[in-house]
């Protein structure tokens, strides 16, 4: 299942809102989803690019960077975990460049 809207709202609230929200909306339906849809993917589409993006070294996060420069914190309101135990990172070779390039995080299942 696709579902789009999700980057519209990280950008208009306040950072600590949009984690709130992640936190108390999302993760419970991600939740319900894989209880009762378990064989089935859900994919949040963003159309921001791969700089939007940052995984933190030192706490192995994945943040949303805002176009105000502003961070979301996404690992943790989602799913409660870092990235190198939860997430594969989904990456592709560009051909022009030969630079490989994330196109997204995958997360099996959270707890």
């Amino acid at each position: 299942m696709l579902v789009s809207g999700l980057e519209t709202l990280l950008e208009v609230l306040d950072p600590v809102e949009a984690e709130a929200f992640l936190r108390k909306r999302v993760k419970p339906l991600i939740m319900e989803f894989q209880y009762r849809w378990d064989q089935c993917g859900l994919v949040f589409g963003f159309a921001a690019p791969e700089r939007s993006f940052e995984v933190t070294v030192a706490d192995e996060e994945v943040l949303f960077l805002r176009r105000d420069g502003k961070r979301v914190h996404l690992s943790f309101a989602l799913w409660d975990g870092s990235t190198t135990l939860d997430v594969t990172r989904l990456v592709r070779d560009e051909p022009q460049t030969g630079r490989r390039i994330t196109v997204g995080y995958h997360v099996a299942r959270i707890s």
